[in-house]
């Protein structure tokens, strides 16, 4: 359990207080929750991915591949390199430094057979299945407010202090004139989405924004300056 807690992937921080939604910004919708889930394959082509303790690239990789479009219910499977999750992230932690074979699943029921399955292969580095994520059908870009304490601390690395009452403010506001739709996500109901996306339970949430109609790089351009702002990430980062 601890690979799932390294990655992103997937959840986050604790925020020091409680606050309600800043001017502006909406509530998250009711849903829906998927039920679908999402599988990606870390491929060992170098000894730095999570889970690779060598270098593996003489590894069969159409063999593990065939494995995985062999899987029943498995769709969209496709090659996510490393270099698009560098794009998708605020910056690049060890857990995104490999290409993986990623694809989409029509239920997680298999989920934890088939990630003891596939992680055995010679040449990954570890499987894991998840739900699909609350936000990656409802947003584009998400946006970490600057609390420290769950899994994606390496997304923060410039907060020195949690955002204040009028750091959120300001943060919506400098969103709002660009972007179709600024949700507003508060502790709970970001715990909730993670452990939903990750299949377990107790995992932190923080306050977070979700984003519709920006890009990574046109957020980013509008926060550039803006107190509060821990990082920006394309909700496509989430699978």
């Amino acid at each position: 359990m601890n690979a799932r807690r390294t990655l992103t992937t997937a959840a986050l921080l604790l925020a020091a207080t409680a606050c309600g939604a800043p001017g502006g910004a909406d509530s998250p919708p009711d849903g829906p929750w998927p039920k679908t889930g999402v599988l990606e394959v870390t491929l060992c082509r170098d000894s730095t991915a999570v889970g690779c303790d060598r270098d593996e690239r003489d590894a069969d990789w159409a063999a593990i591949e065939a494995k995985v479009r062999a899987i029943p219910g498995i769709r969209d499977v496709h090659l996510k390199p490393r270099e698009q999750s560098r794009a998708e992230a605020a910056v690049s932690p060890r857990s995104l430094e490999a290409d993986k074979l990623v694809g989409t699943l029509d239920t997680v029921t298999s989920g934890r057979e088939l990630e003891r399955t596939l992680s055995n292969l010679p040449g990954v580095g570890m499987a894991l299945v998840f739900h699909q994520h609350f936000w990656s059908a409802k947003a584009d870009v998400s946006v970490l407010l600057c609390h420290r304490g769950g899994l994606l601390d390496s997304l923060l690395p410039t907060c020195e202090h949690p955002p204040t009452g009028e750091d959120r403010e300001a943060v919506v506001r400098a969103l709002l004139p660009r972007a179709e739709r600024v949700y507003y996500e508060d502790r709970e109901h970001n715990a909730r989405v993670w452990n939903h996306y990750l299949r377990e339970q107790g995992t932190p949430g923080q306050e977070m924004l979700h984003v519709k109609g920006l890009t990574v790089e046109q957020a980013r351009a509008a926060l550039k300056g803006v107190p509060g702002v821990g990082g920006v990430i394309s909700t496509r980062l989430y699978g």
